[in-house]
């Protein structure tokens, strides 16, 4: 779809300067991608556990937050899988991913601006009402993606060890 997207010069100006590099802006588009992974994956599992269409789980769970689909999932781990190893990388992967939920969200919906230290500009960062003296600073987003691209192999882990294929 060349062209498709309007030049820079054409695009409507918020009405602050956003306050991210292009670098910065474009690894907090790369850790919302990977996100979606997450949470598609968390579908597609919650789906499997289910025995039923994804597309029926995903109306089950359309409302539902990273936390709750994630809380379903691990219930339906509990009540369901036997493999203590499938179990193992379940429980590996909640905990991972419960570490990172809140940061997203403070990446996701804290307003991002210019971090000042005494008056010295020093980074963009992410102030969010939960958290109001913990900025979360652009200089976390190389961490983040790599704790989010972990998890994404966590999830995919068991349908591989079923003879699913790597679609790298």
């Amino acid at each position: 779809m060349a062209g498709s997207v309007p030049p820079p010069e054409e695009w409507i100006l918020p009405a602050y300067r956003v306050a991210l590099s292009a670098d910065e802006a474009f690894m907090l588009g790369t850790f919302t991608a990977i996100w979606g992974q997450i949470d598609f994956f968390i579908g597609l599992c919650t789906a499997a556990l289910l025995k039923t269409e994804f597309y029926a789980a995903e109306v089950l769970m359309q409302n539902m937050t990273t936390g709750p689909r994630l809380n379903l999932f691990m219930s339906l781990i509990r009540e369901r899988v036997s493999d203590k190893a499938v179990s193992a990388l379940a429980k590996e992967f909640n905990s991972g991913l419960s570490a990172l939920i809140e940061k997203r969200n403070q990446l996701m919906h804290g307003m991002w601006g210019i971090v000042s230290d005494a008056g010295k500009i020093t980074s963009a960062g992410s102030y969010h009402a939960k958290h109001k003296t913990n900025y979360l600073m652009a200089d976390e987003l190389p961490k983040l993606i790599n704790d989010a691209s972990r998890q994404t192999h966590h999830i995919v882990r068991p349908s591989r060890s079923r003879g699913h294929e790597d679609r790298r």
